[in-house]
């Protein structure tokens, strides 16, 4: 009798392995999609969000009460 396997612990860590490795892929593909040369995760996407230009600016559109209309 001692040898009773619990079959649902193995599917959860089986199912556990398995999120764990689609994770690893998807940070692999996130990484060689926009490479980065900071460390922290927190940074990384941090650095995802920010403008990289501020400087351009986009042309502001043309006024009705302006001339060309």
């Amino acid at each position: 009798m001692s040898n009773v396997i619990d079959l649902n612990s193995r599917r959860k860590q089986a199912e556990h392995k398995r999120k764990e490795a689609r994770s690893n892929a998807l940070k692999e593909r996130f990484e060689n999609a926009l490479p980065s040369e900071e460390q922290d995760p927190k940074k990384k996407l941090l650095g995802l969000f920010k403008r990289k230009d501020k400087d351009k600016k986009k042309p502001r559109k043309p006024t009705p009460s302006g001339d060309g209309w």
